[in-house]
């Protein structure tokens, strides 16, 4: 697909089978924290509260498609990195403000 040219207005069936690849393989790569989404989201005192009850997670760079997940399963997060084309990503993209001069 490298150097493809796109018409912005079709997805083609090879960029809907990436996406479909990229999303499973992040559902298949799960990081479990020990966090509770509901209790993260009740308002706290000050940062330091927050901290003391919703430790760092430490996995390291994350570089493949991955979810995040609390204590109970939620998803709390997608990392999908490659699920566009970069051609799309292109068209998708404003031109920089020097080049509307």
């Amino acid at each position: 697909m490298a150097g493809e040219i796109l018409p912005p207005a079709s997805i083609s069936s090879l960029e809907l089978q990436l996406s479909a690849l990229v999303i499973v393989f992040a559902i298949l790569n799960p990081y479990v924290t020990e966090w509770d989404i509901d209790r993260f989201a009740e308002p706290a005192r000050n940062v330091a509260d927050k901290t003391k009850y919703f430790p760092y997670p430490w996995w390291g760079h994350i570089s493949d498609p991955a979810t995040v997940l609390d204590v109970h399963g939620r998803v709390l997060v997608w990392y999908l990195p490659g699920i566009m084309p970069p051609a799309r990503v292109v068209i998708l993209s404003p031109p920089p403000p020097s080049i509307l001069y």
